[in-house]
């Protein structure tokens, strides 16, 4: 199946609308900022994550709201002109027009009340975009290992760059 891919990452608005491209999914191309498939527009109260939630990157948004994203995807949430990348959590059937924030990520998106029903455009995210999500996270426990992880994984390489220089010197 074939879905429209698009760039938001360094695009002003009217460059952003121009920016059209197809991928199939299957392959697993992408790129930072690149978004797989369309964006679903929904209407949900905003509410404060629960307390476990805090700090954490996450959205709490039912299955019905989400499009294709899974539990733990990395998802794009715009609201006009503002966007900010979450890890989607499942949110409860009683709760099914609700989604839950943290104050980091209300405040990135421009939402200064809770209690509110705002529009959201909601995109899921390729994997670069996702690798990409993982090393510029705002939480210690995400973050370090994905940096340590791209360290190590330049120290490999630089090793055999050094071996196959050492082979023809």
């Amino acid at each position: 199946m074939n879905l429209p891919l698009r760039c938001s990452a360094g695009f002003e608005k009217s460059e952003f609308e121009k920016v059209q491209c197809k991928i199939n999914v299957k392959e697993g191309a992408g790129c930072p900022g690149y978004i797989w498939g369309e964006s679903e527009l929904v209407k949900l109260t905003v509410k404060p994550a629960t307390e476990r939630h805090l700090g954490r990157q996450r959205i709490l948004i039912h299955k019905n709201h989400r499009g294709t994203a899974n539990r733990f995807d990395v998802i794009r949430v715009h609201h006009g002109q503002k966007s900010t990348d979450v890890v989607v959590i499942g949110q409860r059937d009683e709760e099914k027009n609700v989604v839950r924030l943290d104050l980091d990520d209300r405040k990135a998106l421009g939402i200064e009340e809770t209690g509110k029903t705002y529009e959201l455009s909601i995109e899921q995210l390729g994997w670069i975009g996702r690798y990409w999500w993982y090393i510029r996270a705002r939480d210690p426990a995400i973050y370090l290992p994905a940096r340590i992880a791209l360290l190590s994984l330049g120290l490999g390489a630089l090793g055999v760059a050094l071996g196959f220089a050492s082979l023809f010197s």
